[in-house]
């Protein structure tokens, strides 16, 4: 039998786990914020979206993580403790009718 142990408890609503210098970053859509674990299960809040809500995130060569917003499809990068625009794609990212 398998017995499964959590690292980390609280939150909403996780979403684009990537393993990053020594941490496993990741966003929390729903508090709207990029999170990151330490191996020993330390939190650390990194950046919160005030004005969108973060769906995924990756890592760019330059180190950089990128986080992809939901509704108004920008990409930010963070890096030194804060989050800038790396590409607005609002202009080409279109809402596909299911209809």
């Amino acid at each position: 039998m398998t017995t499964l142990t959590g690292v980390f408890d609280g939150g909403r609503y996780f979403e684009g786990p990537r393993w990053h210098s020594g941490r496993l970053w990741f966003v929390d859509c729903m508090a709207r914020t990029l999170l990151s674990l330490s191996h020993s299960g330390e939190c650390e809040r990194h950046a919160r979206f005030e004005d969108d809500t973060p769906c995924g995130l990756g890592v760019l060569p330059d180190g950089r993580v990128i986080v992809l917003t939901m509704f108004r499809k920008r990409l930010m990068s963070y890096a030194d403790g804060r989050l800038s625009l790396y590409a607005d794609l609002s202009g080409m990212a279109r809402v596909r009718s299911t209809t």
